[in-house]
């Protein structure tokens, strides 16, 4: 029976892993044996699990849904003893001169289960979600964050509308909701195209005529036959404008509104496209090199991108015309990043369990849609 690339590729980096956990067992002691005992068992579990029918490989199907778990868990292995699979070797920080940062990293706070979805807020806030405690937190510059609203239904990107309202992709029911501060009342803005449901809506960006862009992956639910990107305008309509990107994540908008970016997760590639006016795009074009698979992104006030890359643990920073500038190491794997805080050039990132902030010269770009636009 001939054995698609797929199979082989994934076969072989697990080889690979085993290799490699041979060479390292005997360096630990023989207290770790056992850890790394129950650890490689571990990993051989969660292989199989994908492995339905029991043939020792993984079919197309198969594979796409291990892959899907390897993003959302991208350290398989937790164990220190043991060398996580599938991560890129640790790379050093370079530094931009005129960018940043000014300083090393700062852990804000732990202890969460997994940060997601930056947003900033009025008056120097950060909002961020947890998303699968189901949780919106805020942080206001000192202390610890504070839990904001509750039972979220895995609402995972986050931006904040020009009445200081939570606009979210909420993963639950695969919808666009809108949530008001004061009463915590929940409106869901859209939640399906054509007459399907979406597959399971995951980040967005706001234009300053008030509409949403936002992507619609297929990492766990396929509802909708394509990975789609749609626009959902302030007279609510919902366009979509991409169905050939391989799992849309992260989308940000150019300073000028001009061009739309959107990070595939499965291709691990940044492309641009064009924007004739909102909610009309032009062709797209792939941008730079985005040497591993992404996952969120925000944009500076002079263009340049930032760009998380979970598995090599770090954000890549690049020029507005794809050229990599410099690169930022975070300790645990980022998710995605957003400017705030009171001058607008602290650069929040959530990762995993934490939220880190490093302090640069240049301020981000926030978008506050007009109060006037219908609703």
């Amino acid at each position: 029976m001939p054995t698609n690339r797929s199979t082989v590729h994934c076969r072989f980096l697990l080889l690979i892993c085993a290799g490699l956990l041979s060479w390292v067992r005997p360096t630990i002691g023989k207290s770790q044996d056992v850890i790394y005992s129950q650890e490689k068992s571990k990993a051989e579990e969660r292989w199989r699990r994908f492995d339905k029918n029991g043939d020792g490989k993984l079919d197309d199907e198969e594979q796409k849904a291990f892959r899907q778990e390897l993003f959302r868990n991208p350290r398989i292995l937790p164990a220190p003893t043991v060398l996580p699979i599938f991560m890129e070797p640790a790379a050093r920080s370079r530094p931009v001169p005129e960018l940043g940062p000014m300083g090393e990293i700062r852990q804000i706070q732990t202890g969460f289960s997994f940060t997601e979805g930056p947003a900033a807020g009025r008056r120097g806030i950060l909002f961020f979600t947890d998303l699968t405690s189901n949780r919106i937190l805020g942080w206001g510059g000192q202390g610890k964050a504070e839990v904001l609203v509750e039972n979220t239904r895995g609402i995972c990107g986050l931006a904040v509308d020009s009445k200081g309202r939570w606009i979210g992709c909420r993963g639950e029911d695969g919808s666009i909701v809108r949530i008001d501060p004061s009463s915590k009342r929940i409106e869901v803005l859209a939640k399906g195209y054509q007459g399907l449901p979406f597959n399971e809506p995951n980040d967005l960006v706001l234009d300053s005529r008030g509409g949403i862009y936002f992507t619609d992956p297929s990492f766990r639910l396929r509802n909708q036959k394509v990975d789609g990107v749609y626009y959902f305008s302030p007279q609510r309509r919902i366009f979509r404008l991409i169905e050939d990107v391989d799992l849309p994540n992260g989308v940000a908008l150019s300073p000028r509104e001009d061009i739309l970016y959107v990070l595939s997760s499965g291709a691990g590639a940044l492309m641009a496209y064009p924007v004739i006016k909102p909610g009309r795009i032009g062709p797209g074009v792939r941008l730079g090199r985005v040497p591993v698979a992404g996952d969120g992104l925000t944009v500076d006030s002079l263009g340049n991108l930032y760009v998380t890359q979970p598995r090599a643990g770090s954000i890549l920073i690049l020029s507005p015309r794809g050229q990599e500038l410099g690169l930022l190491t975070v300790p645990e794997p980022p998710s995605n990043c957003e400017f705030g805080g009171s001058d607008g050039k602290d650069l929040f990132i959530t990762a995993r369990k934490s939220l880190y902030c490093y302090k640069m010269k240049v301020a981000g770009i926030s978008f506050r849609p007009a109060t006037k636009n219908r609703k």
